[in-house]
């Protein structure tokens, strides 16, 4: 069991590869499909409700199924493409090195494209499917928080991406691999102190996702001794914005020393390609992580290195894993 909790989570910080703060961007006309399920040789969506290979397994056939809801086409399918690329080759090693509990794992995919109710449609369809023991979420905050309720009435575990502080309502089939974003700002704000800068510019998504981090953001510079006007120095942009060179001019009139931004990973590096564009050279300083040290700590400590704790949820993830592998009904 003790190996089997550590592999398991070696899989929970693959989940969590992705991270960002949580962005819905427009799905593009082609890509609209509402949920829909893909098989692990696929990058594209199918239609509703159906799956790629044409071929579901049965329950019984001595597998472990988890079930991993990302980005597979549309505007973020780089998301999902590299985070798959990562996956499968979790799953080729831990099936070499005997499988979790000696079964073979599998991951089911399903796409949730770009937005929200897609997300949800996608999500839905994993908790509907039998064979999955646990589900993987998408890293945008948002989606997170819209299944929350359904990851409670469907008594799915689920391992969410998301940082949004929204997230960490204790429910009891939810885990989070990642620190909340409302801590996000002073871990910003003591790394601007220690590259020497003194005048930030702040700018951030006007997603609910992602206000409260900006705010604890603004709140860190402030409680840290600096000189901060929200007014002048806050700069926002909306969730559908993709033209940021004109915000970038002002950026650079306002003589800030750098730029502390909060939003999601494709935003923060349209941000950073219109400053290089604009030859505004400023250090850049920003909320989205791939993984964690706790993460990553607390799975070396399973293997007998002892560390810190992982899952910021409230539940130790001893607890929270076994949970989710003794569901013995799915």
């Amino acid at each position: 069991m003790k190996r089997a909790i550590a592999l398991l989570m070696s899989l929970a910080m693959l989940l969590a590869l992705l991270a960002g703060c949580g962005g819905r961007n427009q799905a593009d006309a082609g890509t609209a499909n509402q949920g829909s399920r893909a098989n692990a040789d696929s990058n594209t969506s199918g239609d509703v409700g159906t799956t790629r290979s044409g071929n579901q397994a049965v329950v019984d056939d001595n597998k472990v199924y988890i079930g991993y809801v990302t980005h597979l086409t549309g505007s973020r399918s780089a998301l999902g493409d590299y985070g798959k690329t990562t996956i499968d080759a979790w799953v080729d090693y831990t099936n070499k090195n005997g499988g979790i509990l000696g079964k073979e794992v599998e991951v089911v995919w399903f796409d949730c494209v770009d937005d929200i109710q897609t997300a949800i449609n996608a999500y839905e369809l994993a908790c509907e499917d039998e064979r999955l023991s646990a589900v993987s979420l998408s890293t945008y905050s948002q989606n997170c928080i819209a299944v929350l309720d359904m990851a409670d009435s469907h008594q799915m575990p689920t391992i969410m991406g998301g940082s949004g502080d929204a997230i960490n309502v204790g429910n009891e089939y939810v885990w989070i691999t990642r620190p909340l974003d409302s801590a996000a700002g002073q871990a910003m704000v003591t790394y601007m102190g220690k590259l020497g800068l003194s005048n930030p510019v702040i700018v951030h998504n006007t997603l609910s996702s992602c206000q409260p981090g900006a705010e604890s953001l603004a709140a860190a510079l402030k409680d840290a001794g600096y000189d901060f006007d929200e007014s002048a120095m806050m700069f926002r942009y909306e969730d559908s914005e993709t033209n940021f060179a004109p915000m970038v001019a002002r950026l650079q009139e306002s003589g800030a020393d750098c730029m502390l931004f909060f939003g999601n990973q494709a935003d923060g590096a349209n941000v950073s390609k219109a400053i290089q564009d604009a030859g505004w050279d400023v250090p850049k300083i920003g909320n989205s992580t791939i993984s964690h040290a706790n993460t990553i700590g607390a799975i070396l400590s399973k293997l007998g290195i002892p560390t810190g704790r992982a899952f910021r949820s409230g539940k130790s993830i001893r607890r929270g894993l076994k949970r989710c592998w003794n569901w013995e009904n799915r």
